[in-house]
Order: C-alpha cells, then sequence, then structure tokens
C-alpha cells in the first residue's frame, strides 16, 4: 500500500505545505487511525508484524514513544482535539483502559505526561470520544442501548469517578439516545448515524444555523437538555456514511448520491463573504432543500458515484466510481472542493475550488482510505501486490 499526504505537513513547525500528494510511506499493509492539524498515528506491517507509527508535533518525545510502543488492539480508539490540541489520549476497551497525554500546560500545572485510567465498572462501556468546537468532549457508551454525553472538557471526563456506580459522570448532558454506528463533529455541530441509516444533529451555537441541517426549531428539549434530532430531509432516504469537518457536514445515500450541508469557514482572511462551494449558492426550490443541497459529481462529462467522504477545515474530497471507455469498466478517482490555500486540494494554484475538480494522480487507484482534516489531505491507495486486499472502510476515531 502506498499513503500519500498533501496540504499542511502535520510532522512538521511552522508553514510547510505539500502542494501536490507526495509519497510518506509505502507498506504491504496499512491504516491511518488517527490525524488532527499537528499529528498523525497510523498502523503498518514491517517484516511481518504489525506496527504502530506517530508522526506530529502535539505530542512529548515520551508521549511518542508510548504511542509506537502500544500494541494495536480490537476497537482500540485515538482521541482528541483535532484543531487545537491534538492527539489527547487512548481508549482501550478490551482492558477497559484509558490512556491521557496531557499537553504542556497541564504539565507546568502539575501532571503527569501520561496517565493511565481503569474504567472496570458496569456502568461503563466506552465506544469513542469525539470533540466540539470548544473543549467539550462527547462520549459513547453502548449500554442501555447506547446512549452520547457531552462534558465541559476533557479534564472534567478525566476526574470523574469512572470506576463508581453511577451510570453517568457528574457534569455531563445526554445528547443521543442511542449508540451511533457512525458519528462525527465539526467546529459547530454533532452528527450521528443511525442503525437504520438515519441521520441525527445537534448544535448549540445559533449563529450558524446552515451548520444544523435543519431548523433550529426542531431540536429535541427534554429535563437533560436539548438531544440530537433527525433531518427531516432524509426521513425517505437511506444513509451509508457521514463526514464532518470545519462548518460542512456532507452524507452519502445507499446509491452513491452526495449531500452536504453548512457553510464556509469564517475567516480573517476575507474581509467580506468568504468564498463558498457552489452548490451551497443555489437556492431552494420544490426540488432543493432550504439546508441540504445534493452535489451533482461528474468527471469528463461522465456521472461520478460517491463511495467515500472526507472534511477538513474548508475542503472535502470524495472518492467516487466512474464508468470507463469500455463495457463494464469503472474506476475509481478522487475529487476536491474548497479550500486550498495550503495545497489540501493536491493542486499548486492555491485557488479556491467551487467546484469538484478530480486530483488525476489517483484516477485509477485502489483507493483504500481518504481522510482530511485541518488543512491536510491523505489517501491510502493498494497495489495488486498488496497481501490484504478489500476496503478498509471509515476510521471510527477520525
Amino acid at each position: 500500500m502506498e499513503f500519500y499526504a498533501f496540504g499542511r505537513d502535520v510532522r512538521k513547525h511552522g508553514k510547510i505545505d505539500e502542494l501536490t500528494p507526495k509519497l510518506v510511506v509505502e507498506a504491504p499493509w496499512m491504516r491511518i487511525l488517527w490525524a488532527s492539524w499537528c499529528d498523525l498515528v497510523y498502523a503498518y506491517v514491517k517484516h511481518g508484524d504489525f506496527k504502530l507509527e506517530y508522526l506530529g508535533t502535539s505530542l512529548r518525545p515520551q508521549q511518542a514513544t508510548h504511542v509506537r510502543k502500544t500494541g494495536l488492539e480490537p476497537m482500540m480508539r485515538f482521541f482528541g482535539h483535532q484543531m487545537s490540541h491534538g492527539l489527547m489520549g487512548i481508549i482501550s476497551p478490551r482492558a477497559q483502559l484509558i490512556t491521557f497525554f496531557h499537553p504542556e500546560k497541564a504539565i507546568w500545572d502539575g501532571k503527569k505526561p501520561i496517565e493511565r485510567h481503569s474504567y472496570k465498572s458496569e456502568a461503563w462501556d466506552i465506544l469513542n470520544t469525539q470533540f466540539m468546537g470548544g473543549d467539550g468532549v462527547l462520549i459513547s457508551n453502548s449500554l442501555a442501548g447506547g446512549f452520547a454525553v457531552d462534558m465541559p472538557s476533557v479534564d472534567r471526563f478525566e476526574d470523574s469517578d469512572l470506576n463508581g456506580h453511577v451510570p453517568l459522570p457528574l457534569h455531563h448532558r445526554e445528547r443521543l439516545g442511542f449508540a451511533p454506528s457512525e458519528w462525527c463533529t465539526n467546529a459547530t455541530t454533532f452528527t450521528a448515524l443511525d442503525e437504520n441509516g438515519k441521520v441525527y444533529t445537534y448544535a448549540t451555537d445559533r449563529r450558524y444555523p446552515k451548520c444544523l441541517g435543519r431548523p433550529f426549531e426542531t431540536q429535541i428539549g427534554t429535563h437533560l437538555g436539548d438531544r440530537a434530532a433527525p433531518i427531516p430531509y432524509f426521513s425517505e432516504t437511506r444513509i451509508e456514511r457521514i463526514a464532518s469537518g470545519g462548518y460542512y457536514t456532507a452524507a452519502i445515500t445507499d446509491d452513491g448520491e452526495l449531500y452536504i450541508w453548512g457553510q464556509a469557514c469564517p475567516t480573517p482572511n476575507f474581509p467580506n463573504e468568504p468564498p463558498e462551494l457552489d452548490v451551497l449558492q443555489r437556492s431552494a426550490n420544490e426540488d432543493e432543500d432550504e439546508f441540504v443541497h445534493c452535489v451533482n459529481l461528474e468527471v469528463h462529462g461522465r456521472e461520478a458515484i460517491a463511495k467515500d467522504v472526507a472534511i477538513g477545515h474548508g475542503h472535502v474530497l470524495v472518492v467516487v466510481e466512474v464508468k470507463g471507455d469500455v463495457p463494464n469498466e469503472i474506476f475509481c478517482t478522487v475529487l476536491g472542493a474548497g479550500q486550498n490555500d495550503r495545497g489540501q486540494l493536491g493542486r499548486e494554484d492555491r485557488y479556491f475550488s467551487k467546484d469538484f475538480v478530480e486530483i488525476e494522480k489517483f484516477r485509477g487507484e485502489d483507493i483504500k482510505q481518504v481522510i482530511c482534516v485541518g488543512y491536510s489531505s491523505f489517501v491510502v491507495v493498494a497495489r495488486h501486490s498488496d497481501f490484504v486486499g478489500g476496503r478498509l472502510g471509515r476510521t471510527a476515531s477520525i
């Protein structure tokens, strides 16, 4: 397999960009497990052994070494804040153990660089964590049918009584009444997918109403606080995949249609209105929703079917399948739109792309993983000589 990166180089300090896809590593098998604007974790095979590699600038050398020496476990999850702190810890469900990597400020205040906490309790079966735009952390639990709660900060999560008999730690609010099959967050919104392919969203910041994908008035109020509610536009549609980042969220239907909602990232670089995707500038009509918009995907005039999608802080990559010139021929490629000021669309021009444009480097490749985070993009492709076949699927911790 080959792992390509473009956009901001997460391995280095400063404004260092890769404007076109650059080969980072080649291995018989690999998978990206975590990515943020400043660091990256991937698993790979070397001389027949599975290994973990950390690249980035958020962790101390001691913490980075701990990641590399961690064994790859089923359902293991890396968590952190993708647009600020970077990697903050590891959840090990099999051992019921959480490892925290404390940032410099916390270490100065007396915390150890690495702390491990057991949560061996009938009250907890932690699936994953996600962060919203601020410091609030969302925790997914599979017990009692599943739910997701939010807490003011990871410190409250760490200091709560994970070994106690209370069902939830203090200072929480339940936001979701089931264990999501997929979930993601961006600067303003929490989005979840249930087992029936329905999309639920939750947000508190009313400054960005487009990011919710529905009117704020449909938010459900309970004694525990507002909870996620389904997007009405998808009431008769089954969604297979979701992705979120910056101020955008996207969904792919079971028949390969791509939908997107939200808005361009507010930025001081554009004192007036920031540039926006053309699809989000269309006016609502009888065939178009006020919030959710269908993207017309084409490659040189040929209809493209969406297979996967990833969103960074203002840019979107989509893996598509396209019919070739020969009967029954189908090839994959990657389309990109949005911000390209750091080369995150794989083009040297650094211009914002209002429409989805092909990244020709990946035409005809067997694409196994596509990830966008911050101002960077990552693509993993397979070669026929690779010993592991099949689609890798989504990376749940990203």
